[in-house]
């Protein structure tokens, strides 16, 4: 399981282990830099991204699901986007299941 800790006053990370090309990757372009042990923000980087984007691809690394937002059907707070195209729904479980 890759966990990691920030440091919201230099909005640094560091993480238990080496992270994954793909995290990697999201960190450069985000302009996050590797220096002994941590990634430092470069110029212009933004809190946002370590509060929605890097959260969100860590979880799907460690398999942890979580919602996208409300069903579109029946407004179950558990919906998740279904890759049907260019609407791409969000629905919950049960309401994807009966396509």
């Amino acid at each position: 399981m890759l966990d990691y800790e920030i440091d919201w006053q230099s909005m640094s990370i560091t993480f238990s282990e080496k992270p994954p090309e793909s995290i990697r990757s999201m960190l450069k372009y985000n302009r996050y830099r590797w220096n002994g042990g941590e990634w430092y923000p470069g110029h212009g980087a933004s809190s946002e991204f370590i509060e929605s984007a890097l959260g969100k691809a860590i979880d799907k690394i460690n398999g942890i699901r979580r919602p996208d937002g409300k069903c579109w059907n029946c407004e179950n707070k558990n919906g998740f986007f279904r890759n049907h195209g260019a609407a791409t729904p969000v629905l919950c479980d049960n309401c994807a299941g009966k396509k």
